[in-house]
């Protein structure tokens, strides 16, 4: 859902700020396997700053996951081919975004 733009996808779901660098993805189906995604980011100096720090998962048994991030280094200037996919011959892929 993150990276979707689609906006019937996100009416599927309440987004809450709960502090200035926390934020909470809801989804609003019970039946959903994913209740909730909780983001706390980190900002140092400006916005440019901004990184994820942790993130906190909430599945439909209650059951939660929170994964921290650290020793994160972030660099712009990765070669688009460092990413370079492709696919083998006779295989199909199934891209459900």
């Amino acid at each position: 859902m993150l990276s979707s733009n689609d906006e019937q996808l996100w009416q599927q779901f309440d987004i809450v700020q709960n502090d200035l660098n926390t934020f909470e993805i809801i989804a609003l189906d019970q039946n959903s396997q994913v209740k909730s995604l909780s983001l706390v980011l980190s900002v140092s100096g400006n916005e440019k700053e901004t990184k994820i720090e942790k993130f906190v998962i909430v599945d439909a048994s209650g059951q939660r996951s929170e994964i921290k991030l650290s020793h994160f280094e972030q660099s712009n200037n990765i070669s688009i081919d460092t990413y370079k996919f492709e696919l083998p011959d006779g295989v199909y892929l199934d891209d459900q975004r």
